[in-house]
C-alpha cells in the first residue's frame, strides 16, 4: 500500500489495517467497514457453512462462526467449541 499511498499515511492507517484488512472494497470504502465485511462474511462464510448438513439450526452456525472467530490462530478443540456454543461434540466434528 506504501506504493499507492506513502509510508506516513499507512503507519497512521495500521491499526485500522489490521483490524478491517486489505479487501479492495474496504479501502475503496472508507467508513463502510463493517457492512462490507459483514456482506463478505454472509456470502462467503455462510454459504460454507450451510453446507454443513449436521449443523441444522442456523443460531448454533452464528455462535459457531462467533468462538471459532474467538480461537483464530489457536488449536481448535471440539469439545470446548462445542460446550461454547451449547451443542454435542459430534455435531461440531462432522
Amino acid at each position: 500500500m506504501i506504493n499507492h499511498t506513502n509510508f506516513l499515511n499507512e503507519q497512521r492507517l495500521l491499526e485500522h489495517r489490521l483490524t478491517y484488512g486489505f479487501y479492495p472494497q474496504v479501502i475503496n470504502h472508507p467508513g463502510e467497514e463493517k457492512r462490507i465485511l459483514q456482506q463478505l462474511s454472509d456470502s462467503l462464510l455462510y454459504k460454507d457453512l450451510f453446507s454443513l448438513e449436521s449443523i441444522k439450526k442456523p443460531y448454533l452456525r452464528e455462535k459457531l462462526i462467533q468462538a471459532l472467530v474467538l480461537q483464530l490462530g489457536s488449536e481448535v478443540n471440539y469439545h470446548e467449541l462445542a460446550n461454547t456454543i451449547g451443542a454435542d461434540k459430534e455435531t461440531i466434528e462432522r
